[in-house]
Order: structure tokens, then C-alpha cells, then sequence
């Protein structure tokens, strides 16, 4: 009786170290997410995310609001690079326009 009580401990015990594990994969992968939204590495944080979710549902951790909080920043981020370079085609474009038309 002894012996199960002590292998049922010993299994609650390697589950739980598991758990910490990947609790600590996920967050090692949220800091990383967070490191690439600061470089404006949009794409390499929304992988990021996606993978520490992963780990923190093998741990069995609800880090929804957090991860949603960062891919909607990522979003927002990827976003405002898209339009900023459409604005600077724009103004390419408009240069180049001016110039065939001074050359005329």
C-alpha cells in the first residue's frame, strides 16, 4: 500500500514538473514575442504567441487574454508597416509622375 501511495506521489510529482516546464517554455516564448514586437517583427512575434499558447495548454494555463492582447498589437503593428509602405509608394509614384511631367 506504502509502495502505490509513494509511485502515485512520485507520478503527481513528475506532472506537475512537466506542467512547470511548459508553463516556463510559454513564457520563455511570450518574452521572446514580446522582444520582436519592440523590433517591429511583426510575423516573428505572432509565431512566437502561438507557440507559447501551445505550451501553456499543455500546462494547463489560460493565458488567453495575454495572448490575444499581443497578436492584436502584432496585427495593429504589421498593419501600420503595410500602410506606411503604401504611403512612401505613393509619394514614389507622385515624384516619378512629376518628373516625367518636367521633363516634358
Amino acid at each position: 500500500q506504502r509502495a502505490k501511495q509513494r509511485e502515485r506521489e512520485r507520478e503527481a510529482l513528475k506532472r506537475d514538473m512537466e506542467r512547470r516546464r511548459h508553463k516556463e517554455r510559454g513564457d520563455e516564448n511570450l518574452e521572446m514575442a514580446m522582444q520582436s514586437l519592440r523590433t517591429d517583427d511583426f510575423s516573428r512575434a505572432r509565431s512566437l504567441v502561438v507557440e507559447a499558447g501551445s505550451w501553456y495548454d499543455r500546462a494547463g494555463v489560460d493565458m488567453r487574454a495575454g495572448i490575444t492582447a499581443i497578436l492584436e498589437r502584432a496585427k495593429q503593428g504589421e498593419a501600420l508597416v503595410l500602410e506606411k509602405k503604401e504611403r512612401e509608394n505613393l509619394l514614389k509614384e507622385e515624384e516619378e509622375r512629376r518628373r516625367e511631367e518636367e521633363r516634358r
